[in-house]
């Protein structure tokens, strides 16, 4: 039996949470990989279909780990110390390859085709900035990265290192190759796509689990404003791309021994106009433009001010490490942090809501989140689409206060 098998099997003896755990997880995984039949049995329409099954966005589902993996972890020599995380979409275990050298194994419940491609790509690209990825077997979700380290990174810091790795991809077209591309039209019409899905068959639908007030405004906001987001969408995919991360939270940094900050986690990135993945540190976009483009919105001034000092930093790095002026970016982020809500909605998979009896409260806590955000996005969008209209003047510069601490 491998290093990898005996660690397991230890592990999980000492352990009953964590072989509970195990076999709640082999257990989805075989319900999982019956889904897309079990989808076409029921007749769920065809534009639905291709978002919630085997097609959505490139991904695959993958069915229980089998005997290849466990080959594969043996040939790489991998021995687990202990488990860091054990989710519906993702198990990350924490472990020493073949040398002796901790790392992070991560099996991933789904995968893009290429995404051992894309991660080489970022690691090489960004250097110290994301995790190197030491070997992969994409057929089975998993991957071995070195352990980037642990640490709080506040979220200036975050956006500052942000800011440069969308720099270096800005200009170096080769590399955004190898980043799965995003469409904000095709991102908008799949949004539609479940706020009409009136039967409610999609089964990732988080749309379905919103208060049905919620759901009923977002049916008429869409048929009221459905074709100012559209002309926003065309600027969207008409920008220069570049790497977008689209979890942006501070657990997905660490703090390297030498003090450097490593992003990690980069499953969902996507290809597109810098400002999808905003959202997550200003919660929602709504503050994301009142923070580049009005500042009269905020009703608190201490939000005000740690979000320009958040902001400002960002762009600066940015606009210092690529080809994207000011300008540019003044117009374009606020509008990427509108679909970038958007995709949150329409990203999220069976994994994320844990559909099933004991999964529906985990999918009612995600809508209740996700209702307000919602909401800001039609907000923003008139607010974007009227500027002009309301002789509002972009600001010359947005600048990080100097003595303001990151919180």
């Amino acid at each position: 039996m491998s290093n990898f098998c005996e660690s397991r099997a230890n592990f999980s003896q000492a352990n009953p949470k964590t072989a509970r755990f195990s076999n709640k997880k082999k257990a989805l995984s075989n319900l999982v990989s019956l889904w897309p039949l079990w989808l076409e049995t029921i007749g769920v329409k065809q534009v639905l279909l291709d978002h919630v099954s085997v097609k959505s966005e490139g991904k695959y589902w993958r069915g229980a780990t089998g005997s290849r993996a466990m080959e594969w972890c043996s040939e790489q020599g991998i021995t687990l110390k202990s488990t860091e995380s054990v989710r519906p979409w993702s198990t990350v275990w924490r472990v020493t390859d073949m040398t002796g050298q901790p790392c992070i194994l991560k099996a991933n419940a789904f995968v893009r085709p290429g995404a051992d491609r894309m991660h080489a790509t970022l690691s090489k690209t960004l250097g110290p900035s994301a995790p190197a990825l030491i070997a992969s077997c994409p057929e089975e979700g998993l991957f071995l990265f070195e352990d980037a380290g642990i640490g709080m990174v506040g979220t200036a810091e975050l956006l500052k290192v942000y800011g440069r790795a969308q720099g270096i991809f800005s200009r170096d077209t080769a590399a955004l190759e190898a980043i799965p591309d995003v469409s904000a039209m095709d991102v908008l019409e799949h949004f539609k796509a479940l706020a009409n899905d009136s039967d409610g068959n999609a089964v990732n639908n988080i749309l379905m689990h919103l208060e049905t007030e919620d759901l009923r405004n977002l049916r008429l906001n869409l048929d009221a404003h459905g074709d100012v987001l559209a002309t926003l969408a065309a600027r969207i995919d008409a920008f220069e791309p570049t790497v977008n991360h689209c979890d942006l939270i501070s657990q997905n940094a660490a703090r390297r021994n030498d003090g450097s900050v490593c992003i990690i986690d980069w499953d969902d990135t996507i290809r597109s106009a810098p400002g999808w993945s905003l959202i997550s540190s200003f919660s929602g976009c709504l503050r994301v433009y009142a923070a580049l483009r009005e500042t009269s919105l905020y009703k608190d001034e201490a939000q005000k001010d740690a979000d320009l000092f958040r902001i400002g930093t960002y762009i600066k790095t940015l606009v210092e490490s690529s080809a994207y002026t000011h300008r540019d970016l003044l117009e374009i982020i606020p509008i990427a942090a509108i679909f970038g809500t958007l995709r949150e909605a329409t990203a999220l998979t069976p994994f994320d809501l844990n559909v099933g009896p004991r999964g529906i409260g985990r999918a009612g806590r995600i809508a209740k989140r996700l209702a307000p955000r919602v909401r800001q996005v039609f907000r923003t969008a008139l607010l974007v689409s009227t500027a002009e209209q309301r002789g509002l003047q972009l600001p010359t510069r947005i600048l990080p206060v100097a003595d303001m601490a990151d919180a």
